[in-house]
């Protein structure tokens, strides 16, 4: 094979992957994407305009003074000055403990709650709308469970360790396919040096 068409031929080999990477990178991406726009954590409260009036109220997560349990914290929802729900929530550690997001849909905020490793709830997840008097706990929309999964994706009794453990095999992969690529370009390279001057020995 003539030295520009395998030159072309590593540079091909050597951008492919970059695009299968960024491919399968995708929804990781865009969950963690979704979890910085959305997400409430303790000390960083999430505004929040349940009943639409354009009045911002708020989203916070508390620890519980009324507790000795560490871990056991509130989640309190606000709006025009008035709570509106209260919740028992829970945090161990950055990955395993309840998470809170807001989302906005047609000027009203929905509070969606991945509970994590507390038992209650049973299955998992909640959402509370305005009904207009309270908040009350309804049925995820589409755009609601794609952050409830991004949610759920990034704690450890969710899909955590899935993630670390796709994205380690994701890297190594990566870099084994480089080093295999170097390798075969440099042993046919030398091969390539060899048969040049065999061949000038030879003459």
């Amino acid at each position: 094979m003539r030295l520009s068409n395998l030159v072309l031929v590593f540079l091909l080999l050597a951008i492919a992957p970059l695009f299968v990477y960024r491919w399968i990178s995708a929804t990781d991406k865009k969950y963690d994407d979704l979890v910085r726009r959305y997400e409430c954590s303790e000390g960083r409260p999430c505004r929040a305009d349940f009943d639409g009036d354009g009045i911002a109220g708020e989203v916070a997560v508390e620890w519980r003074k009324d507790s000795s349990v560490a871990g056991n914290q509130w989640l309190i929802a606000s709006d025009g000055g008035r709570e509106l729900l209260r919740l028992p929530f829970w945090y161990a550690d950055g990955t395993l403990r309840s998470h809170a997001a807001i989302r906005t849909e047609s000027g009203k905020s929905r509070l969606l709650i991945f509970w994590g490793a507390m038992r209650e709830p049973k299955n998992g997840t909640s959402v509370y709308t305005w009904s207009g008097e309270r908040l009350v706990e309804t049925s995820p929309t589409a755009a609601d469970r794609e952050v409830l999964s991004a949610m759920e994706a990034s704690d450890d009794s969710g899909g955590f360790p899935g993630q670390v453990a796709f994205r380690l095999i994701r890297d190594a992969a990566l870099i084994g396919y480089y080093v295999l690529l170097i390798g075969a370009a440099v042993f046919i390279f030398i091969g390539r040096q060899k048969r040049s001057r065999s061949t000038k020995t030879e003459i």
